[in-house]
């Protein structure tokens, strides 16, 4: 991991090849539909090309096909679930069943919901 500071003392950026040391904020606030959401996830989580957009790829992606960050950090969770609530629910149902397996096997994950 490198550390580089630029000239305003607040700013730290941090470099690392590792993703379990990186943090991820999803912003859900422009999500209008699954698409949406799946094309967002696809993005801010780096799945592959052939990512097929619904709960079961998802699923497989994040048991097997990349490795998530140490922390995962959704806003405008309400507004996901105003506007696709089964979305929310399948989203959230999916990171619950992931971190209890994760948990077993040793891994930490944090997964925040906020708005």
């Amino acid at each position: 991991m490198v550390e580089h500071r630029d000239r305003n003392p607040e700013t730290v950026v941090t470099y690392t090849d590792s993703p379990a040391e990186i943090s991820t904020v999803i912003d859900l606030g422009g999500v209008a539909d699954a698409r949406d959401l799946h094309l967002l996830l696809k993005q801010a989580l780096d799945f592959p090309w052939f990512y097929g957009k619904n709960w079961d790829a998802f699923w497989d992606a994040i048991t097997g096909l990349v490795e998530l960050p140490a922390a995962i950090r959704f806003t405008g969770w309400r507004h996901l679930e105003a506007v696709s609530p089964r979305d929310a629910r399948m989203l959230r149902q999916c990171l619950d069943d992931y971190l209890a397996e994760s948990t077993r096997d040793g891994e930490h994950v944090t997964v925040v919901y906020g708005d």
